[in-house]
């Protein structure tokens, strides 16, 4: 994920979005969706996406996000 996560913090800053999750902010969110195996989890995101690919790095195939189509959009 660090090819995903380089690219969107070098859209971010080319946006002039500083706000931005922390690197050490993914490994938690990746373990708490993978904690949740079929779960169901929303992702309310005001950034560029790192939040997001985060938890979907702990998604597993029955896992769903919404939006619903969110899979198909956030993979690298």
């Amino acid at each position: 994920m660090t090819e995903l996560t380089g690219r969107l913090r070098r859209r971010a800053a080319a946006e002039g979005f500083t706000m931005s999750s922390a690197a050490e902010d993914g490994r938690p969110l990746t373990a708490l969706a993978a904690a949740k195996p079929g779960g169901a989890i929303l992702e309310l995101g005001t950034g560029t996406g790192l939040g997001t690919a985060s938890l979907l790095a702990g998604m597993n195939a029955a896992s769903r996000s919404s939006p619903s189509n969110c899979r198909s959009r956030c993979r690298a």
